[in-house]
């Protein structure tokens, strides 16, 4: 479970070990590594609820006095063993082991989670940040976002903030067609070797090292070329919630090629390259 902040993009990212059938409480197998892109800044807690083997949770059940004026556990000595860590550092965690070796080049962790530790009824919080680099862009583009809301322009506005003005005044109709729509055949008929886009499978070697979507998602094409054509997904996936195994989030986990694609595009025109 993830939740992020809309305004920082701190995120606080819940990893939970069910086991809703009472006899796969002591199963011990293995878990899929988890991949994090960005900066952990702590581990919250981690937690562990075991029932000890000698207590079946039948007897338990059956053993229970439900108390009339106070809610209440089980009354029998111990049956429950439960361990809290709160506040710790990464090399300080018992229930993963922390993957480091593509943070330098990727800013990506994978987290190996330890079968004896990361039991059922196991639950683990990280607080996760943006990566120093990313912070940067990120404010980069809520400085040039800003210049689309006249009426919250900066103080210190630069000629960097007014040249989007400047560049929107500038261009056609056709140019804003290009910019925004362009179906397929419009596309083609440019000879540029251009098309609507269309999310393919992951290169070899990406999906031993990232999150995957299912094989049904690969292969789809937007609706444009232009930019209505991502924001028409984009606004599927607002409508469902699905960020994690939607086509166009995975896609753009796994790699540049759709930011690639849209600067590319736009730069093969002259009219369109500012």
């Amino acid at each position: 479970v993830i939740r992020a902040h809309p305004t920082t993009h701190d995120a606080i990212i819940l990893v939970v070990h069910t086991a809703f059938d009472k006899y796969k409480l002591h199963e011990r197998h293995e878990i899929k590594p988890l991949q994090i892109q960005g900066q952990i800044d702590e581990i919250l807690y981690e937690m562990k609820i075991e029932t000890l083997p000698w207590k079946s949770t039948d007897d338990l059940l059956r053993e229970f006095v439900r108390n009339p004026e106070l809610i209440n556990g089980f009354q029998t000595p111990e049956p429950v063993h439960v361990s809290i860590r709160e506040h710790l550092k990464i090399d300080e965690c018992h229930s993963v082991h922390f993957d480091e070796s593509q943070v330098a080049s990727t800013g990506e962790h994978r987290l190996w989670f330890k079968n004896d530790e990361f039991v059922p009824g196991s639950v683990m919080a990280l607080k996760v940040s943006l990566l120093p680099r990313i912070k940067q862009v990120i404010e980069q583009v809520k400085k040039y976002l800003r210049q689309l809301q006249p009426h919250q322009v900066d103080s210190d506005s630069s000629s960097t903030e007014t040249n989007f003005n400047s560049i929107v005044r500038h261009l056609s109709l056709v140019d804003l067609n290009r910019i925004l729509y362009r179906c397929s055949p419009e596309e083609q008929s440019d000879g540029c070797g251009y098309d609507v886009y269309e999310i393919p499978a992951p290169p070899p070697g990406v999906q031993q090292h990232r999150q995957e979507a299912p094989k049904k998602y690969y292969g789809k094409r937007l609706v444009y070329s232009g930019l209505q054509g991502i924001m028409s997904e984009l606004e599927n996936i607002r409508q469902t919630q699905d960020y994690v195994k939607s086509a166009l989030p995975v896609h753009l986990r796994n790699g540049d090629w759709l930011l690639d694609y849209i600067s590319n595009r736009l730069m093969s025109q002259p009219s369109t390259q500012q």
